[in-house]
């Protein structure tokens, strides 16, 4: 056992350096793979949409209750409009990771920094007047009257804005208000203002109030194909007759309507497994049919004013990776970057490890290497005429090179050379160190 364990040592004492520099790589990886786990994707996101009760603020719902099965919390931050939320957005540390923007509000170059993750849905345009105003208003009817539009800080006031300045109904040739959502109706209703402009899914309960109210008419946009060469980034939709009630028949008719898109908007840097996991989340939630589209109709990849996140754009090709759609999110998460980091280390660490055993028989014979060049430099001064050595001289030196090699502490493996080059030192000393050369 005591042999053993001395030859063990004796064999630790040639490794090379550079084996017991591999050996504390391969010591460190678990804590390089802990690491790995713990800094992975955060496991809370916050998104800017509107007040509680309003359709982003409803959306922002149902795709937390699809993240908190993966363990994510969503968080809501409520801001004052679409403005608001993308310059929270493009703000490092403000909180915001997520926000909804309608299409016609920003372009990549107002927004460098930020990326879609497709849209979502569509978002139509509707105004609504005071039934007193008359029953076949136009867009250039408006102008003179005190119109509802939104706040300046908002999608509606932006997306709206354009549509109106084309029939020149502006600020200079009509009143604007800042009034929007339940406000808007409000003031409506009581007169204080003629007009007032909507964007929102007919689902909306308030849209769908406002065709309701017996007071109040839709106005019909006649110039919509005209409006939709101007503005490209608008839509060309049918609301079906009864698609609101059935029973009632409203609306009585089919009506044309014009309506952006609805972007998810996040940050270039946002983890791509959360962007994997939101692309989930927009795909159980919105690919369901509405009044306006069909099934599977969105996400879609297209109507985006931003960039495509590199991520989703995956998405929409291929779909989840594997490991997401197998495994529990944090788990394929962690798996997914330790992979990520193991393959670069073992296209280095496998050819290292076949060099091990070559490094090995190096570092060990590079002892016995140095006595064959001492044995070879005697063999060659025994050569040499013109200083010849006597035969006692030899005979010392190569007694000093035999006990050098006896005294080499050798693994077992390795005992077999050692023999070898005590043959060849017993063959010179026949050759060169007998009485008149050995022969």
């Amino acid at each position: 056992m005591r042999r053993a364990a001395r030859a063990l040592v004796q064999s630790l004492r040639y490794i090379p350096p550079a084996v017991y520099s591999m050996v504390m790589l391969g010591a460190l990886l678990p804590l390089a793979l802990a690491w790995l786990i713990y800094s992975g994707p955060p496991r809370h996101l916050s998104i800017a949409c509107g007040a509680p009760g309003r359709p982003t603020a409803l959306l922002a719902d149902r795709y937390a209750r699809v993240l908190a099965r993966q363990h994510v919390a969503l968080r809501q931050h409520t801001t004052a409009g679409t403005l608001e939320s993308l310059d929270m957005l493009a703000t490092p540390g403000s909180g915001v990771d997520l926000a909804f923007v309608q299409g016609g509000v920003t372009t990549a170059e107002q927004s460098p920094d930020l990326v879609s993750l497709g849209s979502i849905e569509y978002v139509p345009l509707w105004i609504f007047h005071r039934r007193s105003l008359g029953n076949a208003l136009l867009l250039q009817d408006l102008k003179g009257r005190r119109v509802a539009l939104g706040s300046a800080r908002t999608g509606l006031n932006r997306v709206a804005g354009k549509v109106l300045a084309l029939a020149g109904v502006n600020e200079a040739s009509s009143r604007f208000s800042p009034l929007s959502g339940a406000a808007a109706v409000k003031a409506l209703e009581v007169g204080e203002v003629d007009a007032a402009v909507f964007m929102g899914p007919p689902e909306d309960p308030l849209i769908q109030g406002l065709f309701r109210n017996p007071e109040l008419r839709l106005l019909q946009i006649d110039e919509i194909s005209a409006i939709r060469a101007r503005l490209p980034f608008l839509h060309l939709l049918t609301l079906p007759r009864g698609a609101i009630d059935l029973a009632a028949r409203i609306p009585p008719a089919d009506v044309p309507l014009l309506a952006s898109t609805m972007t998810l908007v996040t940050r270039e840097s946002l983890h791509p497994a959360l962007v994997y996991l939101l692309m989930e989340a927009l795909t159980e939630v919105h690919r369901q049919p509405g009044l306006l589209n069909e099934k599977n109709t969105f996400p879609a990849d297209r109507d985006v004013d931003l960039p495509l996140s590199p991520t989703a754009e995956r998405y929409f090709r291929s779909g989840t990776p594997f490991l997401q759609r197998h495994l529990p999110f944090w788990l394929a998460s962690a798996l997914d970057r330790a992979l990520f980091a193991l393959i670069p280390l073992a296209a280095i660490l496998i050819p290292a490890l076949r060099l091990l055993p070559a490094l090995y028989a190096w570092r060990v014979r590079s002892r016995l290497f140095r006595w064959y060049a001492k044995l070879l430099q005697l063999e060659a001064r025994t050569m040499d005429t013109r200083h010849p050595m006597d035969r006692e001289e030899i005979l010392r030196a190569l007694d000093q090179i035999e006990a050098g090699v006896n005294g080499l502490r050798i693994p077992l493996a390795f005992t077999h050379e050692r023999y070898i080059l005590r043959e060849h030192i017993e063959l010179v000393r026949r050759s060169r160190a007998q009485p008149n050369g050995g022969k």
